[in-house]
């Protein structure tokens, strides 16, 4: 198999693994830790509030985010099964993994960096997560969905056709339909 470079932030926020998606399946992981990430920002913001209205509008937000990570959980085992069908029904010679690790070679460093950027700004909503109102944690709620839908764009533009891309893609649009929602 073919070993996936990963940064792991080092920071004192909840441990995030980043990879460079190689799979479907991967991306609807990736999708999981990302909202993981956020409902741990929304959790700190609540510890650190006494404020009902923002405890009230972090339940709303934290909801919505648990729903978002259960289609994500399912899509991800959906992926995951038609990955393991073409393995086998390949006699168990094709590595999906492996090809498309081969395919954006090139890209890696790009995909990569764009990761990076995402942990970064991820963790400094999380050290700056500090709300006196329920329109700030609205709008800190607003930015970090913000960057997991850029991420999710930039990246499809990265990738080539395919499972990776369009997987990407509905989890860009999962979060838009629910910023919608939100406001």
């Amino acid at each position: 198999m073919t070993q996936t470079a990963f940064r792991t932030n080092t920071y004192p926020t909840p441990k995030m693994e980043v990879r460079s998606p190689l799979t479907g399946s991967e991306v609807y992981q990736m999708g999981i830790k990302m909202g993981q990430a956020v409902l741990a920002l929304y959790t700190k913001l609540t510890d650190n509030s006494t404020n009902p209205d923002i405890r009230d509008m972090v339940a709303k937000l934290s909801h919505q985010e648990a729903k978002e990570i259960e289609v994500f959980r399912q899509e991800y085992k959906f992926a995951l099964n038609c990955e393991l069908d073409r393995f086998y029904n390949s006699g168990g010679t094709y590595l999906e993994s492996d090809h498309n690790a081969k395919i954006i070679t090139d890209s890696r460093p790009i995909i990569e960096r764009n990761l990076d950027i995402f942990l970064d700004k991820m963790q400094a909503l999380y050290q700056d997560g500090k709300v006196n109102s329920a329109e700030e944690i609205h709008s800190l709620a607003g930015q970090a969905r913000t960057h997991i839908i850029e991420l999710c764009q930039r990246l499809a533009q990265i990738y080539p056709a395919g499972d990776i891309q369009q997987a990407l893609l509905e989890i860009a649009s999962i979060k838009e339909e629910s910023n919608l929602k939100i406001d």
